[in-house]
């Protein structure tokens, strides 16, 4: 069956090629091989893509039932939703949330962009711990490689390589959270400042953070949440899980050294993270892989 799915996916993805070959450029796509997002893999890509799109170029592919995620990386467009049109241009995010119709355009001489989709259904929730939600969002470069990367992790086919997407994907949107717009209010650049620095310190704690900045703890989550979108704990967690998956993926040091490395007093607290965001122990997303050390 799941090669079936392949064979099915593959030929769906050349059709969509030949089909928009006239009006496009350097498009490619990745499905998962798996149907269904599986129920232990909360960050679950579906898909994946590279767009790269001619002046008026239009698309309507009527209500999804999963979350799509688009970064622009050249030129402009404009997504339709609910709400009315957005405008989105080089270095912007839009998110359309399950259930939502699927309508966009190409507003300038080229327009390109990479897109995933999530149909987990913890897909919402797990996005808005990054800060991400329906809608606009700025975001910075366009990391390419990442989705791409992505791409390569779906192809294999197998559970360990859906396991590296989920892993990719929670890098991308830590890129994404980390190159939200400038704030104005200077304990928020602070704080961000400081988390950014000193996240791999296990001593360093929001409660500190407040003291240093010489705020009340409630008002620093207050403020940070209302330009980031999560909370000063939520940030620094999601820094420091980053830090430990790619140590994990990029040395052979025991978890308790990238875990203190990393920001983590409790080594087995930072296990049940892994586990629980990419679907693997420690151990078996270092042995996944593809070039081990």
């Amino acid at each position: 069956m799941r090669l079936l799915s392949i064979v099915v996916q593959q030929t769906y993805v050349l059709f969509y090629e030949k089909m928009m070959q006239a009006p496009t450029q350097q498009i490619w796509i990745q499905f998962r091989a798996h149907s269904a997002a599986r129920e232990f893999l909360p960050l679950s890509v579906r898909s994946v893509g590279r767009y790269r799109v001619n002046a008026q170029w239009q698309e309507t592919t009527g209500t999804k039932w999963f979350l799509q995620l688009f970064w622009i990386f050249e030129g402009s467009g404009r997504f339709h939703n609910s709400g009315g049109t957005v405008d989105a241009g080089c270095g912007d995010i839009f998110i359309y949330s399950p259930g939502s119709q699927h309508t966009m355009e190409s507003t300038s001489e080229r327009w390109g962009y990479c897109w995933l989709t999530l149909d987990h259904p913890e897909s919402v929730r797990w996005l808005q711990g990054f800060g991400l939600g329906h809608g606009l969002q700025k975001a910075g470069h366009c990391p390419e490689g990442r989705f791409r990367s992505i791409g390569q992790s779906l192809a294999d086919g197998t559970v360990e390589g859906e396991c590296r997407a989920a892993q990719e994907a929670h890098a991308l949107f830590i890129e994404a959270s980390k190159n939200r717009e400038q704030p104005n209010h200077s304990r928020v650049v602070q704080a961000k400042a400081a988390m950014d620095a000193s996240f791999n310190n296990p001593a360093f704690t929001i409660q500190t953070l407040a003291d240093e900045l010489s705020v009340h703890r409630s008002t620093l989550f207050r403020i940070f949440r209302a330009q980031y979108g999560l909370t000063p704990i939520q940030y620094l967690k999601n820094l420091r899980l980053h830090q430990a998956l790619r140590r994990i993926q990029q040395s052979n040091d025991p978890l308790h050294v990238i875990a203190s490395e990393s920001g983590f007093s409790d080594p087995s607290y930072l296990s049940r993270l892994i586990k629980q965001t990419v679907g693997l122990s420690a151990q078996k997303l270092r042995m996944s892989r593809p070039n081990d050390l």
